[in-house]
């Protein structure tokens, strides 16, 4: 997965509610907008997604 200090920095760009719409819209595009032979671009993704729960 990605390196915990980039998971720290998403964390805290998504309390803004601007960088929170572009994050989101990232990894939504990352993740559903890609051909699905890139799986890895998709467990990268939810792995974020589960990153930011959790620092939340």
């Amino acid at each position: 997965g990605p390196p915990g200090k980039l998971l720290q920095d998403l964390s805290q760009l998504s309390y803004s509610h601007e960088n929170y719409n572009e994050l989101i819209g990232m990894l939504w595009k990352r993740c559903f907008g890609q051909d699905k032979k890139y799986w890895r671009r998709t467990y990268k993704v939810s792995f974020i997604q589960q990153s930011l729960v959790l620092y939340q």
